[in-house]
């Protein structure tokens, strides 16, 4: 295990506590930046990820069982989808740059008021749609976590409700994300258990408790500054 990776799964963890994302969306472009391949990136995340949302999913029971999991039977093909479409192409993709531009328009996205109200208003008209774009988006680029959020967010006004909704899709993609990688890339994709420990740590010890802290108008500001800090993280990429 080396320390510099531990603190950013650890930070990360602290920060998906809070917000449903974090340890995919901030932790793969600076794993990246960090010099780390795709591959080794997501062999690193995506065990982390799984186990955090499933917490969060067992937390949310309640809510989530009036949720329509039909719409999740379009997110799933999507990321497999678009986890293929890397694995095919990942010799002629450059996956940093495609990170910085997924998480510039992101954070445009949710701090211009008229393009917020534009997209909510397309997000609850078009929801399958989104859903089917957000899967490619997150198959292609471990990035699909904010605009998840954003969709969540959407729909539901409760901060409970909005980060059950994401940590569900994030389970069900994660575990589609490692099938996928072992069928497509089985010799190269080793899934590394460690770091789940201390994204445990981090989100059990801190990140939970300090969730309590925000009500629903400070969280939806909090989801705001933690895209803009990410994108311009992603900038200099």
């Amino acid at each position: 295990m080396e320390l510099s990776i531990a603190l950013v799964v650890l930070i990360t963890a602290i920060i998906q506590g809070q917000i449903g994302v974090g340890l995919l969306a901030f932790g793969t472009p600076i794993l990246l930046i960090m010099g780390l391949d795709y591959l080794q990136t997501l062999a690193i995340l995506l065990p982390c990820s799984l186990a955090l949302s499933f917490l969060q999913v067992i937390e949310g029971k309640d809510f989530l069982k009036t949720v329509n999991k039909t719409d999740f039977l379009l997110l799933l093909p999507a990321t497999a989808i678009g986890f293929l479409c890397w694995s095919f192409f990942k010799e002629e993709l450059a996956m940093k740059p495609i990170v910085g531009i997924v998480m510039l328009v992101t954070a445009i996205i949710v701090n211009i008021n008229k393009f917020s109200e534009l997209l909510e208003q397309a997000l609850k008209k078009y929801s399958r749609s989104a859903l089917v774009s957000i899967g490619l988006i997150h198959g292609l680029t471990n990035m699909g976590g904010s605009l998840l959020t954003l969709l969540s967010s959407a729909r539901f006004n409760s901060k409970e409700n909005i980060r059950s909704y994401v940590a569900l899709g994030y389970m069900l993609m994660a575990i589609v994300q490692i099938t996928t990688a072992k069928l497509s890339n089985s010799s190269d994709f080793t899934i590394e258990l460690n770091y789940v420990f201390v994204a445990l740590i981090g989100y059990l010890l801190i990140g939970k408790r300090l969730f309590t802290k925000f009500d629903d108008h400070s969280y939806k500001i909090l989801v705001q500054c933690c895209v803009v800090i990410l994108a311009v993280i992603s900038l200099v990429l």
